[in-house]
């Protein structure tokens, strides 16, 4: 639940809830139903960004990269 709301948070007065349930529904049965409750909020809300242009999916990849590298180096 943090990240959905870190997000939401982040889109600030650009959030909007229809917009977010539209992409769950856009995202099909077969995704919704392998997903977490919170995981498919944070892909609906990551692909509405996107939609918007607030941010790119290279963006979001680069990101998760590099926190995937910090958190390996702090397992080591």
């Amino acid at each position: 639940g943090t990240l959905t709301d870190a997000l939401r948070n982040a889109l600030g007065d650009r959030y909007r809830l229809h917009e977010q349930r539209r992409k769950i529904e856009e995202l099909g049965e077969k995704v919704y139903d392998s997903v977490t409750y919170y995981e498919i909020r944070v892909i609906a809300l990551l692909a509405m960004s996107e939609e918007r242009g607030f941010l790119s999916r290279g963006e979001v990849e680069a990101r998760m990269k590099n926190i995937k590298e910090r958190r390996a180096a702090s397992d080591a």
